[in-house]
């Protein structure tokens, strides 16, 4: 039921008809890639959310600085030749802008921006940050875990369900014996592909958390 609703769903998305019967090829195996996680976390500091968020605090921290010198008083210096006493008059003044408060009150509220804007840029990096470690540990496990039941459970299924024909063929087993480790093997490859898929799944993750492709670059 769950392959035929994955099927229905799949189908319309490739342009075909939703009831077409699909086959999938290829190999699942998982690659067994030696990563180096200070390289995944360098890799990850430039993901897309976190320089989206970056940029914006750095647009908003630009837009206070601007602020900032609207509200400052200009100086302005002059002087004067007194042509009676032939002398010179030297002076300065401050001038400060007409709408001051108005202006303190809108820089005020771009500090504000920044700071939500900050919090956003933490925020994101949280995220990543703890994306990345759940998917490192879960590819490591998922490597463990598919090679180990691979060499202890699916190799020794595979055995017993040939030694088990052999076995039938030459009547000296009886078939309810062989169903029982072609059912055992058939259990044994399900689990085993199910392993497999949290180890892409995890794997995706991890490339989805550094904004690239994982391959001999970060071994």
């Amino acid at each position: 039921m769950a392959l035929k609703q994955a099927q229905d769903t799949l189908n319309p998305l490739l342009g075909l008809a939703a009831h077409t019967p699909l086959k999938a090829t290829g190999v699942m195996e998982l690659p067994a890639l030696k990563l180096i996680y200070e390289r995944l976390e360098k890799q990850a500091s430039t993901n897309p959310k976190i320089m989206m968020a970056l940029k914006d605090v750095e647009q908003n921290q630009t837009m206070v600085k601007l602020d900032r010198l609207q509200n400052s008083p200009t100086p302005t210096l002059f002087y004067n030749y007194d042509t009676t006493v032939r002398m010179y008059t030297v002076g300065g003044a401050l001038q400060f802008p007409i709408d001051l408060g108005q202006l303190h009150d809108a820089t005020r509220g771009q500090i504000e921006t920044v700071r939500e804007k900050e919090s956003t840029l933490n925020g994101a990096l949280l995220s990543v940050s703890s994306s990345l470690k759940n998917a490192y540990d879960s590819y490591q496990g998922a490597l463990d875990n598919a090679s180990t039941f691979e060499t202890k459970v699916l190799g020794p299924s595979e055995e017993l369900v040939k030694i088990t024909e052999l076995g039938f063929t030459n009547g000296a087993l009886p078939f309810l014996q062989l169903l029982t480790a072609q059912q055992t093997l058939k259990n044994a490859r399900t689990q085993y592909l199910g392993l497999l898929l949290s180890g892409h799944q995890a794997l995706d993750a991890l490339e989805a958390a550094t904004g690239t492709t994982l391959d001999g670059d970060t071994r």
